[in-house]
C-alpha cells in the first residue's frame, strides 16, 4: 500500500494524534486507536480512519490495528469500509497474522477515498443531509444547543400540538452509531410515510436526536461525551453543569416528555438488549418487531439485568424522575447492514408507541 495515504485529521477520526499512525518497512500501516482521558486501563471501540488512494488503479490496503487491550479482541476483528460518497458499508474480516492485540485487514482501496471504521459511520454530513431532508415536512422544526465542537441538534415533528413528547435518541455513548442510523430512519419515515406518521404522532409529538454526544464523536471519543474536562458518561452520570445535561433539561421544561427510546449497539455481537422494564412489557416490546431483529438473534434476558426493571441512571434517569416511560435497546451491527438496522428502528419506534397507548 505505498501508494495509499492514511487520513486522521477529519472530525470524528480516531486516533486523532499523527504519532499514533505509523508506516512498517513491509509497506503495510499500524494504527494505533485512542480512549479518551480518565478511562484507564483503556475502553478502546473507535476506529474511524480514510485511505486515500491517488492512482489511477486499485490499490490492497494492509492495515495493521493494534488495540493495546486484550479485553474482547474477539469482537475487533472485523472492520467496515465505504468508497467515499459511495452507498452501504462492506464489512472486512481479520486477515491471517497478526499478533497478541494486533489485527490485521487486507483488502481493496479504489481510486479516491475510501473511509475506513470499526463501526459504519455516522457524521456531520449525515447529520446535515438529514436536516435537509426533514425540511420538507411542514411540521418539521430545528432546535439547536450550543454546544463547544458543534450543536446539539434536536428534530421535532408534530402533527398539531404541542403535546407530549416521545424522545428518541442515539450516540450517547459516541461510538455506538447504530442509534444514529435509528434515528435517522425515524425521523426520514415520519417525513415520507404517511402510515408511519399516522402511527407515531396520532398521540404524541416527536423529538429526535441522532446524535447526543456531538462534542464526543468529533473528539474521537467512546463513552464520554467530550465536554469540557473530557465529560462524563451520560449513560451513568448525570451533572446539571454539564452542557448537555443543561440542554436536556431545558428540552423537558419546554415540553413535557412521555416517553424515552435510548438506542445503543453493544458489543455483545450476537445478542440484541434490552433494559429499563420488567420482562412482560419487554415481551410485548419484542412481539412487536415483528421479526425485525432477525438473524437468529436472541434478546439478552439475564445478562446486565437486560429484561429486571431497575432505575436508569444518566439521562434517562433524570427523564424518569420527571415522569417519562424510558426503554433502552443495544442493537450489535454483526450480520447487519444500514437499511436492516434503520428498519430495525422504525419498527422499535411503533412498537414503542403500542406500549405508550396501552
Amino acid at each position: 500500500m505505498n501508494g495509499l495515504e492514511l487520513h486522521n485529521d477529519f472530525s470524528g477520526a480516531n486516533p486523532r494524534s499523527p504519532d499514533r499512525v505509523r508506516k512498517n518497512p513491509d509497506g503495510s500501516v499500524t494504527v494505533l486507536p485512542d480512549y479518551e482521558p480518565e478511562t484507564p486501563p483503556g475502553y478502546r471501540f473507535r476506529l474511524d480512519v480514510d485511505l486515500k488512494n491517488r492512482g489511477a488503479d486499485v490499490d490492497e490496503a494492509l492495515l495493521r490495528v493494534l488495540w493495546d487491550d486484550a479485553r474482547y479482541m474477539g469482537l475487533r476483528r472485523r472492520i467496515f469500509i465505504r468508497r467515499k460518497g459511495g452507498e452501504g458499508f462492506s464489512p472486512v474480516a481479520a486477515a491471517p497474522g497478526g499478533d497478541g492485540t494486533e489485527v490485521l485487514f487486507r483488502f481493496p482501496v479504489p481510486p479516491g477515498t475510501t473511509e475506513v471504521a470499526l463501526l459504519p459511520r455516522y457524521g456531520r454530513d449525515d447529520l446535515q443531509a438529514l436536516v435537509s431532508f426533514c425540511r420538507g415536512f411542514s411540521g418539521f422544526s430545528l432546535q439547536e444547543f450550543s454546544m463547544e465542537h458543534g450543536p446539539l441538534g434536536v428534530l421535532c415533528f408534530r402533527s398539531g400540538g404541542p403535546r407530549p413528547a416521545i424522545l428518541v435518541f442515539g450516540r450517547i455513548h459516541p461510538y455506538e452509531t447504530a442509534g444514529s442510523f435509528c434515528a435517522d430512519a425515524i425521523a426520514r419515515a415520519v417525513c415520507s410515510d404517511a402510515l408511519f406518521r399516522q402511527s407515531v404522532l396520532s398521540r404524541f409529538d416527536l423529538l429526535v436526536i441522532p446524535v447526543m454526544t456531538p462534542a464526543g464523536v468529533h473528539l474521537g471519543f467512546c463513552r464520554r461525551n467530550g465536554a469540557p474536562g473530557g465529560g462524563i458518561d451520560l449513560a451513568r452520570q448525570w451533572e446539571h453543569k454539564d452542557p448537555v445535561c443543561r440542554a436536556v433539561a431545558e428540552l423537558a421544561d419546554r415540553q413535557p416528555i412521555a416517553g424515552v427510546l435510548d438506542v445503543h449497539n453493544w458489543m455483545h455481537q450476537e445478542t440484541d438488549g434490552i433494559k429499563f422494564v420488567n420482562r412482560w412489557t419487554a415481551a410485548r416490546f419484542r412481539a412487536g418487531l415483528e421479526g425485525a431483529a432477525g438473524k437468529g438473534r436472541r434478546f439478552s434476558g439475564i445478562f446486565r439485568r437486560g429484561l429486571f426493571a431497575h432505575r436508569p441512571g444518566g439521562v434517562a434517569g433524570y427523564l424518569q424522575g420527571r415522569g417519562a416511560f424510558c426503554l433502552m435497546t443495544e442493537y450489535p451491527w454483526a450480520g447487519r447492514d444500514e437499511n436492516e438496522m434503520a428498519e430495525l428502528g422504525r419498527r422499535s419506534l411503533l412498537s414503542f408507541c403500542r406500549l405508550l397507548k396501552g
